[in-house]
């Protein structure tokens, strides 16, 4: 996870990167959903929480230093502040 500041030193936003081993959906079907599974998992239970919605989540491919597919998915959270 990546998080970025602002000067005061509160947290403005969380992005969380998950990457599969290759094209599992292609290789292993039952694999891949479990996979899926818990990525859905991790999303919600940081929404719940962290207190944090999701602004937004972008899905694609790349390839590893090895020159491997990789199905990816970045997600931005912007956190709840309780006014003071």
């Amino acid at each position: 996870m990546a998080f970025a500041y602002k000067i005061q030193q509160q947290l403005t936003s969380v992005y969380v990167i998950v990457w599969d081993k290759e094209f599992l959906g292609n290789i292993d079907p039952e694999t891949h959903q479990k996979f899926v599974e818990m990525t859905e998992s991790l999303d919600k239970n940081i929404q719940k929480f962290f207190r944090v919605p999701k602004d937004f989540e972008l899905k694609y491919t790349c390839a590893d230093h090895a020159g491997n597919k990789r199905k990816a998915k970045i997600s931005r959270y912007i956190p709840e502040y309780v006014s003071q």
